[in-house]
């Protein structure tokens, strides 16, 4: 996927873990449309995290913020 997207490694695989803790964190396996959270990640996805823009969505955040605090 590095090598095809031009996108660095570590960061396809920083953005791989914070997706995959998500699911810990939102006890659920689901994934959503947009965001960090896709199943699925094209050129699009890849160009966003390699810039720092391939976040959750604002109410994963708002779930995940909720759900450590209780």
């Amino acid at each position: 996927m590095a090598e095809s997207s031009g996108v660095p490694a570590g960061i396809i695989l920083g953005h791989a873990m914070a997706h995959e803790l998500g699911h810990l964190l939102f006890h659920s396996m689901e994934h959503s449309q947009m965001g960090i959270m896709r199943s699925r990640w094209g050129k699009e996805e890849l160009l966003r995290a390699e810039s720092g823009r391939l976040l959750f969505t604002t109410g994963q955040a708002t779930t995940m913020r909720r759900g450590l605090m209780n």
